[in-house]
């Protein structure tokens, strides 16, 4: 039998790197609003934040990936403002910032990576910590840790190896491989093999 057809050419994502990573916004001296009493504290059970990611680009700088991610955050930050006036407040407000992601365990020399243009992310989870302080002068202090579990994708063509017509399914062989000009898909004969 004949193998001339045996081998399609395909786009398909490649995946570089699959890693969790953290990255952090932080303000300081964020004006309140407010007069504080002393003993003024931030209600940690009833302050959340919520981050989104907007976009995404993968560059590589000095030897590691880095995915530059466009995260909104949104916040309501509750005040016990006990002694003065109000009791309570609840500040909310959103903004969005380019953060830094560094891949700590995939680096571009720990693998077999060609060509390492046009990167893409795919984000497949991310949450968020916020860890605030209240200043003496009626301002704070917050960082925000986020987590994202990410891809480092390529938009790459290959073939792959249909099945023998005697197997059923939609099975295929895929094949990374060198490719030359004689023999387009070398798991194929040549036809004067065949």
């Amino acid at each position: 039998m004949g193998c001339n057809s045996c081998c399609e050419l395909i786009k398909t994502r490649k995946v570089i790197c699959d890693e969790t990573v953290f990255g952090r916004i932080t303000k300081q001296g964020v004006d309140i609003g407010y007069i504080l009493s002393d003993s003024a504290r931030i209600d940690r059970n009833s302050s959340t934040v919520n981050v989104t990611a907007k976009c995404c680009r993968v560059e590589v700088v000095s030897g590691k990936f880095i995915a530059y991610i466009d995260i909104f955050a949104q916040e309501e930050i509750v005040i016990r403002n006990q002694g003065g006036s109000p009791q309570i407040i609840n500040l909310e407000y959103g903004f969005c910032e380019e953060v830094p992601f560094i891949f700590q365990k995939c680096t571009p020399a720990g693998g077999c990576f060609d060509d390492l243009d046009d990167l893409e992310c795919q984000i497949l989870d991310i949450e968020a910590t916020t860890y605030i302080d209240l200043n003496d002068d009626c301002t704070l202090d917050q960082c925000i840790i986020i987590k994202v579990k990410m891809k480092i994708e390529k938009c790459v063509q290959m073939f792959v190896t249909l099945c023998p017509p005697e197997q059923t399914g939609d099975s295929l062989i895929v094949t990374d491989v060198t490719l030359d000009s004689t023999n387009p898909c070398p798991i194929c004969p040549t036809p004067s093999e065949g």
